[in-house]
């Protein structure tokens, strides 16, 4: 099984979703080929006569082709691709491609010429093979381009495009597909992201197409009434095209965006497996799938499919950010469960305080607020994080979340996170020595008793996160803060990153 199909297996696997996509080899083209100075060329060795051995380094040339040849068939049996089996003796084009490659190098033009002439007539004895055998020779230089990190963007997205138009119906290249999910995995290089964006936005349009115009025209239709908000049309037209052609992997995934719009999850669960089952590595849809869950408050199982997404796309924002929630909010449930608890019955609040990152705050009550309070009660806070960390230890932390829990002069205990958004002020990036200061204001329909809170931090190595760590907000008391106006909030502001106002005026109890 290759590395690709086995992560997109595992993954549907933890889904329960069966995928009956079939893993089938191809076959090994045979070598038959029988030349004076070229007795056989497989993928670990090379044997040439000895007149093309004339010193030790035409042998290191060997040596660099034959490793070629394992290359290419170890990267064509990774690309998984599936044809009809070869007649047994069909020779090994590989081969006689690489031994013209090492006559070529060697100066030896009569025997580049008879080589040539025999890749000639094998391509007009074995046709079919024969272009197969291009196709996928295509997808592997292409490939190559494409996950050559000191390539230009522009050749690399050039590279991405080719692979787009190799893997789209109707005339779908061998090992097309497989490789542009290969490159979304192991791209790398200071212009990866540009280049998995491509990749993503190359995958997507192949899977829109079927191999028939009037097909496609009909679904881009379906597509239309579902951007105007016209589900149920929109189911209808989606399963004329299921009606129509059964395995065309994308009407069903549409099928199943309208269901879930509908609300009708069950439906779109049964559609998202079918998908699955036609589309292993179908990212959207497996993200898709885990928004079904999540709304039938199936948090486990919405977890387990954006795992699963991140697998085949690393860079999938939603399926990133659920998983970035969910390790929040094992990583923040301790410490906003004892602050629930102590306020509940009374008791101290005792906070944890980081080692290394510091946070102090303070809250003032507004007084003559503009008509956007509506009668509520406004607090403008200021809070000031420092990373005192030094040698020999220092540590670059950068904010993911906040917590805070109110406690209402009635009683009430609300606690609430709120995630930092990657580029938004409130997330932030703390070097050693750095501070960072910000400001909001928070709005309720009841007076504050007291309030507590704290920060989740992940701990960068060289830009690469590779813990947690956390900051904690002493007691405040909100009730009996200085009340000041808005000017002389603006003014105690100075200095801060305004964050905004948050409204929870309307919260249930």
């Amino acid at each position: 099984m290759s590395m690709e199909r086995a992560v997109a297996s595992s993954a549907l696997d933890r889904m329960c979703i069966p995928s009956q996509e079939a893993s089938i080899r191809r076959p090994r083209l045979q070598s038959a080929v029988r030349c004076d100075s070229v007795a056989r060329c497989s993928g670990h060795s090379l044997i040439v006569s000895g007149h093309f051995f004339a010193s030790a380094a035409l042998a290191g040339v060997a040596w660099v082709c034959a490793r070629r040849v394992a290359g290419r068939r170890l990267h064509r049996d990774m690309l998984l691709v599936q044809v009809q089996s070869a007649p047994s003796d069909m020779p090994d084009l590989d081969s006689v491609s690489v031994a013209l490659e090492l006559a070529e190098r060697v100066e030896d033009f009569e025997e580049a010429a008879r080589l040539r002439d025999r890749i000639r007539s094998l391509e007009e004895a074995y046709p079919f093979q024969a272009l197969l055998w291009r196709q996928q020779r295509q997808v592997m230089q292409t490939i190559d381009q494409v996950l050559r990190s000191n390539n230009v963007l522009e050749t690399r997205l050039s590279a991405v495009k080719r692979l787009q138009e190799l893997a789209s119906p109707p005339a779908v290249a061998p090992g097309a597909e497989d490789a542009l999910h290969k490159a979304l995995r192991e791209v790398s290089g200071s212009d990866a992201e540009a280049v998995r964006r491509a990749i993503s936005e190359a995958l997507i349009a192949c899977w829109l197409q079927s191999g028939d115009e009037e097909t496609d025209s009909t679904l881009k239709a379906g597509m239309t009434l579902l951007d105007l908000g016209s589900f149920g049309e929109a189911t209808k037209v989606f399963s004329e095209v299921i009606e129509r052609v059964p395995t065309f992997a994308e009407a069903w995934n549409k099928r199943a965006t309208a269901f879930y719009f509908m609300k009708d999850y069950e439906a779109s669960i049964s559609d998202c497996k079918e998908v699955l089952r036609l589309k292993p590595r179908h990212f959207g849809c497996m993200s898709g799938l885990g928004k079904c869950y999540l709304a039938q408050g199936d948090a486990a199982r919405c977890l387990q499919c954006m795992r699963a997404a991140l697998e085949v796309h690393p860079d999938l924002a939603i399926a990133k950010r659920h998983v970035m929630q969910a390790r929040l909010q094992t990583a923040l449930e301790p410490q906003v469960t004892r602050a629930v608890e102590a306020f509940r019955k009374g008791d101290e609040v005792a906070m944890e305080q980081g080692e290394t990152l510091l946070c102090h705050w303070d809250v003032h009550q507004m007084v003559s607020p503009g008509p956007e309070a509506g009668g509520g009660f406004l607090y403008f806070f200021r809070l000031k994080y420092t990373n005192h960390s030094s040698q020999p230890v220092p540590c670059t932390a950068r904010s993911l979340a906040r917590f805070y829990v109110l406690h209402f002069a009635d009683g009430e205990v609300f606690p609430f996170t709120r995630i930092t958004e990657e580029g938004s002020p409130a997330q932030f990036t703390l070097s050693p020595g750095d501070e960072y200061k910000f400001c909001w204001v928070l709005i309720v329909g009841r007076p504050l008793k007291g309030m507590t809170g704290g920060t989740v931090f992940e701990v960068l190595d060289d830009d690469v996160a590779v813990g947690f760590t956390h900051a904690g907000l002493e007691v405040s008391c909100p009730r009996d803060a200085e009340e000041v106006t808005g000017d002389k909030a603006r003014m105690l502001g100075a200095g801060h990153h305004f964050t905004g106002h948050l409204d929870l005026r309307h919260m249930k109890k």
